[in-house]
């Protein structure tokens, strides 16, 4: 005959109940406010994917817009002024003044000389050949000498403790990229005069650092992708270290410079 419980052995079994419905309660709950986290976190990540969108196109009009400036303004008027100085040379040929005509082919030498240069500094702009040629640590020397011709009141700190064989191959327009969207930033904002450059490996890490010693700024308020210029700047370099498997941070207070930290470890580089 089976025995009936005792009201102390029910009344335990209702508690026992009571507090898995309350736990159970308690975790539902806790998992509506993780699914509300996370969706909005889903809605922000989209938005900012959005408006970084809408930013690649914006600086994608503009890098054409100035590459079709830089070639009408001085690449069209070099041509514009080589053939005035052909024609005139063609006309005082035929007008037996054989001297006149080889000092105006001779003027011509400077003008496609100077065009040359114009062509290469553009491409050179768009993607170094040395890049691929050289390899990123003979780009990185390259881009200081050409950034102290153009800001000749910042100082560059340069150290590279690392060999070319050691950085894939997949990683090197990714650390030029950030390099050179840093650097600019830098000349642009930051009033800075020296900057400190650090590309090294240490273990199984390999490390990017740029830091200045400028005004600084509030990294909470210019971080958001649609701040401005410098801000969709410091996005982008995130992205590029983010897709290609790395970290990504910064660090800025006002009259206190910025430091920028880009880091991968070697097993986990992916190609973007």
């Amino acid at each position: 005959m089976t025995r009936k419980p005792t009201y102390e052995e029910l009344e335990q079994t209702v508690r026992a109940l009571e507090k898995d419905a309350e736990k159970r309660k308690k975790a539902a709950a806790e998992a509506r406010k993780t699914s509300g986290r996370l969706e909005r976190r889903l809605k922000e990540r989209t938005k900012e994917l959005e408006l970084l969108s809408s930013k690649l196109l914006n600086a994608q009009e503009e890098e054409r817009k100035r590459i079709a400036g830089d070639l009408h303004d001085v690449i069209g008027q070099s041509l514009s002024a080589a053939k005035f100085t052909v024609e005139t040379a063609l006309e005082q040929m035929s007008g037996d003044r054989p001297t006149l005509s080889l000092n105006s082919l001779r003027a011509l030498v400077p003008m496609l000389q100077k065009a040359s240069e114009e062509v290469r500094t553009i491409v050179m702009n768009l993607r170094p050949s040395i890049l691929d040629n050289l390899g990123i640590l003979a780009t990185i020397s390259w881009f200081c000498r050409q950034y102290k011709t153009f800001y000749a009141a910042i100082v560059v700190e340069k150290k590279i403790d690392i060999s070319e064989r050691d950085v894939p191959d997949s990683l090197k327009t990714t650390i030029f990229r950030i390099l050179q969207e840093a650097m600019n930033n830098i000349a642009k904002h930051s009033m800075a005069d020296t900057v400190q450059l650090c590309l090294e490996k240490t273990d199984n890490l390999i490390t990017l650092i740029i830091q200045d010693n400028g005004c600084g700024f509030n990294v909470k308020n210019i971080r958001s992708v649609g701040s401005s210029g410098k801000g969709f700047g410091i996005t982008s370099m995130k992205e590029r270290t983010e897709l290609s498997g790395g970290t990504f941070q910064i660090t800025s207070a006002y009259g206190k410079g910025t430091k920028l930290q880009a880091s991968w470890e070697c097993g986990q580089i992916r190609s973007i």
